[in-house]
């Protein structure tokens, strides 16, 4: 039988163990020391993982001229395009549980800054190619593109051990300024990550 007067130690305890469990999950998810999130918990990458160990070399190009992608964000000599010229931007994209687990790369040339209502991004300000691969090898490719900023566009793929190539080629219809890049990725589990290229391309 519980005591009335040990009730409370009990409460302290179930908080205690309960909130330990909590940042040992929180741990794991985010792939910071758990063996399991080794494996599971980490996102694609362009370049280095969440522990900032390099495991691709050159993983953003344009037009020939390669660069080793940082951690989140970068700003790369801004590539100058003519009207009407083929953009080919290739992607070396490592996912660690193997490349046929890699679901989900977006490509975006960021045309404005968002606009907020109350603190949450609404509408699109982004002209946005995505390549989607579905588990049984099924790729697919879409195009989200408000501004009509692209004309032709496609995505070809090779794979070469647990690392994807993509190379996003497209036309731009009409003049723009110095504007970053976005890629987006996930994996099967939703592991997601982003990188910025800040004024990589512009459009005479």
């Amino acid at each position: 039988m519980i005591s009335k007067n040990n009730i409370p130690l009990i409460v302290l305890l179930v908080a205690f163990l309960v909130t330990v469990f909590f940042i040992n999950d929180q741990i794991a998810f985010g792939g910071l020391s758990s063996k399991q999130c080794d494996t599971e918990c980490q996102p694609p990458t362009l370049g280095l993982n969440l522990e900032s160990r390099r495991y691709v070399s050159d993983g953003f190009g344009i037009n020939g001229q390669f660069f080793d992608v940082e951690y989140f964000s970068q700003k790369i000599p801004t590539q100058n395009f003519t009207v009407g010229e083929l953009v080919d931007i290739s992607l070396k994209i490592y996912e660690n549980s193997g490349a046929k687990y890699l679901e989900h790369v977006a490509l975006s040339i960021i045309m404005e800054e968002p606009k907020r209502v109350d603190g949450y991004v609404v509408g699109n300000n982004e002209s946005i190619i995505s390549w989607n691969q579905k588990f049984d090898g099924t790729q697919s490719v879409d195009l989200v593109d408000p501004y009509d900023l692209i004309d032709y566009f496609e995505v070809k793929s090779s794979i070469k051990n647990n690392t994807t190539i993509l190379n996003f080629m497209f036309n731009v219809t009409e003049p723009i300024d110095s504007k970053d890049i976005r890629v987006k990725m996930w994996d099967y589990r939703r592991n997601s990550w982003n990188n910025y290229f800040y004024e990589a391309i512009t459009m005479v």
